[in-house]
């Protein structure tokens, strides 16, 4: 229902995605700082939703007097003394964050040396083989409206652009894409179908999230070998850059392979791979 109060807005019930710009302008109105009592982290702690750009600027930018969620779960994490990718059930992007960029400089330096090239700054060496497939899906549409039948600009254009660019940049037969979705899909099933702020999952939806994930891994390790210049390897071949310390962010791959077999590598790349299909595919900003 769409909110025409401040007492009707819930930005987390089911089906709230649907009225979300009604209820922003609400809360920008008359609660720029919303109080979820209750919602903390821990027992008897609030969660606060901020709408006004002012203060989300104020926010991000100061990581040590308003840390970000997922960091406290990092730190959790790295005080255990226990890798990511040997504790079970754990986001392939939580481990990620613990494995690759924990701190706001590692943040920095995995964003310039591993993402930037490829989604960020340097993807205007992918424009060719962009327009390539913008090309090929133009000319698909072209022939089903000519034959008659009808076009869904979305499920024939928009949704497999991204997909067959992505598995492109990362090294990815086309026709793996559909496993590909899947396993994004997977991925990112916390943000969709989640509750609460917290995007909680119950006890069966977590579990058929990890059946979905299931062979991700072993897929990455079994491109390695194929994978070139692409993506997967040009980060596999960053391994001696990581033991001469120039890319920081992989001291954990050096720790714990040292000797980087594919499937060793796989578990430490699979979620730089994750992210950046998510990313590429506009699941993730």
């Amino acid at each position: 229902m769409k909110p025409r109060t401040l007492a009707d807005v819930d930005l987390f019930a089911p089906g709230a995605q649907e009225h979300w710009y009604a209820a922003y302008a609400i809360l920008h109105a008359e609660a720029p700082v919303q109080r979820l009592a209750g919602e903390g982290l821990t027992p008897g702690t609030d969660a606060f939703v901020l709408t006004k750009y002012e203060d989300i600027a104020r926010v991000v930018k100061d990581w040590e007097r308003f840390p970000p969620t997922l960091s406290l779960l990092v730190a959790h994490i790295q005080q255990s003394g226990e890798m990511p990718t040997h504790i079970p059930d754990i986001d392939a992007m939580v481990a990620s964050i613990v494995s690759l960029r924990p701190t706001p400089e590692l943040w920095r330096a995995h964003r310039k040396e591993l993402t930037d090239p490829w989604v960020g700054p340097g993807c205007t060496r992918h424009a060719g083989m962009i327009a390539g497939h913008v090309d090929d899906l133009i000319a698909r549409l072209l022939e089903k409206a000519r034959a008659g039948e009808s076009v869904d600009f979305v499920a024939d254009f928009a949704r497999p652009l991204p997909q067959r660019v992505m598995a492109s940049v990362l090294g990815f037969p086309q026709e793996d894409i559909p496993r590909l979705e899947q396993w994004g899909n997977a991925q990112v099933m916390s943000y969709v179908i989640g509750t609460s702020h917290k995007n909680i999952l119950t006890p069966e939806q977590s579990a058929e999230k990890f059946r979905l994930l299931a062979g991700m891994k072993d897929y990455v390790a079994e491109q390695i070998p194929r994978a070139g210049r692409h993506v997967i390897g040009t980060i596999h071949s960053a391994r001696s850059g990581a033991r001469r310390g120039r890319v920081a962010g992989w001291r954990y791959l050096q720790a714990s392979n040292r000797r980087a077999s594919p499937r060793a590598f796989s578990i430490t790349a699979g979620p730089i791979i994750s992210g950046l299909w998510l990313r590429g595919c506009g699941w993730w900003g």
